[in-house]
């Protein structure tokens, strides 16, 4: 399968698109979506998404492990060479679409690091 995402984010009136395409591996067990993938950055990736929340776990040169929850804030914790971030996100929408089949997902998120908010508009597509 092949995942495709499309993340337009915006700050201080700035638009920024970040696009990304890999194969990936979906699958449902005991009630979640997993989706893993490894970015152009050699990075691995897993998304877990289940009825109450979605989980992001990256691991590779920058980790982290990011929370979103439908309308509330969570707190994370982003992992560079460069020192440990705290992040806030407050998730808007969650937008599950996916079957065994693929398909699409999508959320929307304002991400705050060092007093700095980004607005996500996050789309996942996946394709046999």
């Amino acid at each position: 399968m092949r995942i495709e995402i499309k993340n337009v984010q915006m700050s201080d009136g700035e638009e920024d698109i970040i696009e990304e395409t890999a194969e990936c591996k979906l699958y449902f067990k005991n009630g979640k979506i997993y989706i893993m993938y490894t970015s152009a950055e050699n990075v691995s990736v897993m998304i877990i998404i289940s009825d109450k929340e979605t989980t992001v776990k990256r691991s590779g040169e920058t980790k982290n492990t990011m929370t979103f929850e439908r309308n509330a804030k969570t707190l994370s914790w982003y992992n560079t060479p460069y020192g440990r971030f705290e992040i806030e996100i407050f998730t808007e929408k969650i937008m599950n679409a996916l079957t065994e089949n693929g398909g699409n997902f999508r959320i929307i998120y304002t991400m705050t690091m060092q007093g700095q908010g980004i607005y996500n508009d996050m789309k996942i597509s996946i394709k046999e």
